[in-house]
């Protein structure tokens, strides 16, 4: 789905009366673009939080004297302007770790074993203190593990080249509708007054109801992860 198409659905849909983007206007023109893809941005953000839409795993190193591990992208192997002593993050040039950790999902062993998440019963329990960092109770430089987790999608940035039409969202079309309800919501909810504010509550709802739907039917893909990558990767 391309960035034009949701500007598109905006100006001739649910903004179409409002003289930002609206058909009544131009459209959504550059002018617009530093007022419109902020929310567009946020509302990606939003849906990967609620749904799987992009699952992504990496490597860490552990070390000795290390117990709580952070996937920032300072502690990434490939990142040559960090200055931190330790890279224990193993990315690649192909495919650099970025910021873009939403929740972690799993953990595995670099045997392959799923281990268990904040589980106080389970001596193999590893811990999540913040939402992109784990502790490990029992280190051991010697092994490493798996991250498995919920990425943010890649933002997008008005800058000299944008282009709504060169920028693909990686959603599926079924999303498009709670995306559009929640761009909208925050829109009128930036304009002031009574009437705008009850219409941004109301869009907020519709989007509330159109991703409870979403879940009802199972219309997103829940993804199971089985890890080879440390075995594969000559970890084991």
């Amino acid at each position: 789905m391309l960035l034009s198409e949701v500007f598109d659905h905006l100006t001739y849909g649910e903004l179409a009366q409002i003289n930002i983007g609206g058909s009544d206007t131009q459209g959504i023109t550059s002018d617009h673009y530093p007022q419109i893809v902020p929310h567009i941005n946020l509302a990606l953000t939003a849906l990967h939080k609620r749904f799987p839409l992009r699952i992504q795993e990496i490597i860490v190193q552990q070390c000795d004297w290390i117990q709580t591990y952070i996937l920032d992208e300072r502690y990434a192997e490939t990142n040559k302007a960090s200055t931190e002593p330790v890279k224990y993050l193993i990315d690649s040039p192909l495919f650099p770790f970025k910021n873009n950790v939403l929740k972690i999902e799993q953990v595995f062993s670099e045997f392959g074993e799923e281990r268990p998440i904040n589980d106080e019963n389970s001596t193999f329990s590893v811990f999540t203190p913040t939402f992109n960092s784990i502790l490990v109770p029992y280190n051991d430089e010697a092994n490493a593990f798996s991250v498995v987790y919920r990425a943010n999608h890649e933002k997008i940035v008005v800058d000299a080249g944008f282009n709504p039409t060169a920028i693909d969202l990686v959603i599926p079309d079924g999303l498009l509708e709670p995306l559009l309800y929640y761009v909208v919501s925050r829109v009128l909810s930036g304009m002031g007054g009574d009437v705008y504010q009850n219409e941004s509550q109301l869009f907020m709802q519709r989007y509330e109801k159109a991703c409870m739907e979403l879940e009802h039917y199972g219309l997103t893909n829940k993804q199971n992860i089985s890890n080879h990558k440390l075995e594969m990767g000559g970890w084991v």
